[in-house]
């Protein structure tokens, strides 16, 4: 898609507009990068969601104080929503993600025309598990189960008995509404050996088939990611959905336009989720010790088979 000059006086004007509701003064850098990432952005071209046109990246780089989460939103949003598309952020430190949600992009719907949604992506480690809660509330009421967490058989009493309250609190502020199941919102911080016996993963999640699926905390928040028009998400998850085909968690890839903020540390992060190594001593072991059983194994075999 060709840059319209209806995106074009979209980006023109928020960008003036900003500058005159902040009393801020524009920076040539800022500005080369808006004009820079809209160009980019619109030579996409897809059909069917496969993309047409050649495979680029653009790659921005700027010092601090350049304005560079200003420049990609005001650019990005305009574009993303003429093509029909969910514009995805992605960084790689909590600061930044917090600084998106809560200060940049409000302020930019607040000081432009603009009219846009947006949300904080999060895994399902992030979100209450029904199931497991209830499991946990049954575990506790009658001891010994198979169920229970290795060693919190051995837990004190008076630990148990916290934990049984921290439970019940749960359920009946999920039950209520008071709370949405997201443990970021719970009133006070819940250790991590009590948060993983109430939360679950994508192996273990059954999805449709649970009991829960209609009361969902992780897929009441997906509805809101269907919704809006802004994702801001980090970047272990973004390369987690993308390693179980994309379209698990946030929106599929190709309905999606990415922003990689902080970058830099793309590359750690994806050698993290997609390496695999071999130990090649251990396995030259396990082959020697193979071809060692096989020929063994030769006067049993077949006639005119081979071991090795």
């Amino acid at each position: 898609m060709a840059l319209t000059e209806d995106v074009k006086q979209q980006i023109q004007q928020a960008y003036r507009d900003v500058l005159a509701g902040k009393d801020i003064r524009a920076r040539y850098g800022q500005r080369l990068m808006i004009a820079e990432i809209a160009r980019y952005m619109g030579e996409i071209t897809d059909n069917d969601g496969q993309r047409t046109s050649p495979p680029a990246t653009c790659v921005v780089e700027a010092g601090t104080g350049t304005g560079k989460t200003l420049a990609y939103l005001i650019a990005a949003i305009p574009v993303a929503k003429a093509l029909g598309k969910t514009l995805v952020i992605s960084t790689a430190t909590v600061a930044l993600q917090d600084q998106i949600v809560l200060k940049d992009l409000p302020d930019l719907r607040k000081h432009s025309k603009l009219d846009f949604s947006w949300t904080l992506a999060k895994g399902r480690g992030r979100y209450l598990c029904m199931s497991r809660l209830e499991a946990r509330l049954h575990d506790e009421g009658h001891g010994d189960s198979d169920t229970m967490p290795l060693f919190l058989l051995d837990q004190p009493v008076d630990d148990e008995a916290r934990s049984r309250a921290t439970f019940e609190n749960m359920l009946a502020s999920y039950g209520s509404r008071d709370w949405d199941g997201d443990r970021d919102h719970w009133p006070e911080q819940i250790p991590d050996e009590i948060w993983r016996q109430v939360t679950t993963d994508h192996r273990q999640c059954t999805n449709r088939h649970c009991a829960y699926f209609d009361s969902c905390a992780f897929f009441d928040a997906r509805k809101d990611l269907d919704d809006a028009d802004v994702v801001v998400a980090n970047h272990d998850l973004v390369l987690a959905d993308l390693a179980l085909g994309g379209g698990a968690i946030l929106p599929e890839p190709e309905n999606a336009l990415f922003i990689f903020d902080e970058a830099h540390h793309l590359p750690d992060k994806a050698l993290n989720h997609f390496a695999a190594s071999v130990p090649l001593n251990s396995t030259r072991q396990w082959l020697k010790q193979l071809s060692q059983a096989l020929v063994k194994m030769q006067p049993w075999l077949p006639a005119g088979s081979q071991a090795a």
